[in-house]
């Protein structure tokens, strides 16, 4: 297990005011599977369909953001080293909900990655937006992911967090037909195994 990752993910987790309750009971689906690819699953489908499930709107940002937050720290982790590594952020997010300038003091001597800095700005922008202004804003920010200076790896986590938002809040029928939408998709489809 990697200390260093499992600080970063806690202070992101931190920072996003994630539930640890919430987070853990992620890690408890991750622990029960042991399965990388089904873990990044379950929280997509918590994110996208899980309206039913989850009483709030702040519930689903919770998860939106653990799942941004396990993308950047766990993606290529095998399960049970992943597991260990949420399992201490999630320690250390309560400790940091405890004690919160430890959370402020730790993060701040933390290197940042600048071009992840760039989809952290970018996801959070897409997720701060108000409803009544996501079908106007989504096409624009969905094509500004491809002149990004990142990684496709990166890009597909920006690709995510627009698609999640128009799933959450454009009616299905219309993002049919939306060719920046068909894009965003066929661009997550051809993600690489984890």
């Amino acid at each position: 297990m990697d200390g260093y990752t499992a600080e970063t993910l806690a202070a992101d987790l931190a920072g996003a005011k994630v539930d640890p309750n919430e987070a853990q009971k992620a890690l408890a689906y991750l622990r029960k599977n042991r399965d990388e690819k089904q873990f990044f699953a379950y929280l997509r489908a918590i994110v996208q369909d899980g309206r039913a499930v989850i009483r709030s709107g702040r519930t689903l940002d919770y998860y939106r953001n653990l799942l941004t937050a396990c993308e950047r720290h766990l993606r290529g982790m095998p399960a049970d080293e992943m597991a260990q590594t949420l399992g201490w952020a999630i320690r250390l997010l309560r400790y940091y909900k405890a004690v919160p300038d430890a959370a402020r003091k730790e993060h701040s001597q933390l290197p940042v990655d600048p071009k992840q800095q760039i989809i952290t700005d970018f996801i959070q922008r897409v997720n701060s937006m108000v409803p009544k202004d996501v079908p106007g804003a989504l096409p624009n920010l969905a094509n500004q992911i491809e002149q990004l200076s990142v990684s496709d790896n990166l890009k597909r986590q920006a690709a995510r967090a627009v698609v999640e938002k128009a799933d959450l809040h454009i009616n299905r029928k219309k993002l049919q037909g939306k060719r920046w939408f068909q894009k965003l998709r066929e661009f997550l489809d051809t993600e690489p195994p984890v």
